[in-house]
């Protein structure tokens, strides 16, 4: 998929409906086909302004989410969303609904991949029990146990979820500024040893097992399709420990027939991982005590953090784009074709967001490039084609730029200074 996909079209949507409309005031009519529909985002501006539109995209499983829209959404969408399940979703489509895959992609993946689970193993609980406090207003004993009656009361009594939400972490906020100004620097050590990998020496312990398997860095990289074999097959580097889903891509190799239990611990036992942190973290505070009060502050903080419960601000957005089911009759077609299957009226105006050359592609198809701008050019002797893209051929010219800076970050990535997306439109 290009990065990012779902939803940074958003911010720059209204400027390029307003770049379109500008450039064909000689139109006939107001049609757009949308190419690459993707997530609505730039129809959506369209039919909000009069316009309708023709919509298309190859991913069988966002425009099945479209029509489900459009149809209607089951009351279970705020279901909590398990590691186990997300896997599965992704893992064996074919099991479950087109729209439904989509959903779990957009809602519960991390960024933009549509692969990685949205949290963290070691905070998966504390976003399971928020949300089901937010959405459901069951109260775990962890909820209990930490907030006292009368703000939970007050929690309780707003009306919707996402007055819920905030009047969680506002009283969250207010309970972790107040323990960590007494705690303030053992907690700093607890998070840094809590917020990391296991320390160079368990992870050299890592290394040198695999290494005594015999298996190659071209077998770790074809295995787990990376380049991660610098970390966990050689010393030179920064040591790592797997993931359970990488490991589970590596052992593989015909190469690992046994795994030990302490290597075994190491990768799949988050349990043991815990236990480890914080044997180092009593050592170093030499205080055995203190490391209940300490997990007490991390809580807090996780649901001070309410305000990344990224699941519901994700279907927060999907619940937004019910309101084109008020202008549907302005979509005349929703398809899954490949977009030169697409019939194209003559009068029609164009949209293009392609996969991005030189980025991550869609998963489900490859993508021709020069195949393409082959297509634009003879597309646009009838029609005025708009094409956002970060480059384009010699021939094609900028008409708008939009200066980027993505937000995503985590996972070990960070794009801060991604090239600037630009419009183009073939040399009328």
């Amino acid at each position: 998929m290009p990065i990012p996909y779902m939803w940074s079209k958003r911010k720059s949507a209204r400027h390029i409906y307003n770049i379109i409309e500008a450039h064909t005031k000689d139109r006939k009519e107001d049609l757009l086909v949308d190419l690459f529909t993707g997530w609505f985002a730039i129809s959506e501006i369209f039919i909000q302004e009069g316009w309708k539109t023709i919509n298309n995209d190859k991913n069988k499983y966002v425009m099945a989410l479209l029509e489900k829209i459009l149809e209607w959404l089951p009351d279970n969408i705020y279901d909590w969303v398990s590691r186990d399940k997300f896997y599965d979703v992704i893992n064996n489509p074919d099991n479950y609904e087109d729209w439904y895959v989509w959903f779990i992609q957009c809602v519960w993946s991390f960024g933009s991949t549509q692969t990685n689970y949205m949290y963290w193993k070691n905070i998966e609980y504390i976003k399971r029990i928020a949300n089901d406090f937010v959405v459901n207003k069951n109260i775990d004993k962890i909820i209990k146990d930490i907030i006292p009656k009368k703000y939970i009361e007050w929690i309780l009594k707003q009306d919707t979820i996402w007055k819920r939400r905030m009047a969680l972490k506002k009283v969250a906020n207010m309970l972790f500024n107040k323990f960590n100004k007494i705690y303030k620097k053992e907690y700093k050590i607890y998070k840094k040893i809590m917020d990391n990998p296991l320390w160079k020496e368990y992870a050299l312990i890592f290394t040198k097992w695999l290494k005594s398997t015999w298996i190659t860095n071209k077998e770790i990289n074809k295995l787990t399709n990376s380049n991660m074999w610098w970390h966990y097959l050689t010393q030179a580097s920064q040591p790592a420990i797997p993931t359970p889903e990488m490991m589970d891509l590596i052992k593989k190799s015909n190469k690992i027939k046994n795994i030990p239990q302490n290597i075994y611990d190491l990768v799949y036992d988050d349990d043991y991982i815990i236990k480890l942190k914080k044997e180092m973290i009593i050592n170093l505070l030499n205080n055995k005590d203190i490391i209940k009060k300490l997990d007490i502050i991390d809580i807090l903080e996780n649901i001070e953090r309410i305000q990344n419960l990224n699941n519901l601000e994700n279907i927060q957005r999907l619940e937004r784009l019910l309101s084109i089911k008020v202008n549907k009759q302005n979509i005349l077609s929703i398809n899954k074709w490949s977009y030169n299957e697409v019939e194209i009226p003559k009068n029609a105006v164009v949209y293009c967001d392609p996969p991005y050359a030189w980025t991550a592609e869609y998963a489900e198809w490859w993508f021709n490039h020069e195949e393409f701008w082959e297509y634009i050019r003879k597309l646009s002797r009838t029609n005025k084609v708009f094409i956002s893209e970060y480059t384009a051929p010699d021939d094609f010219k900028v008409i708008y730029r939009f200066p980027q800076k993505s937000s995503l970050s985590g996972w070990n990535q960070s794009h801060n200074n991604q090239p600037d997306e630009c419009l183009f439109v073939y040399n009328w």
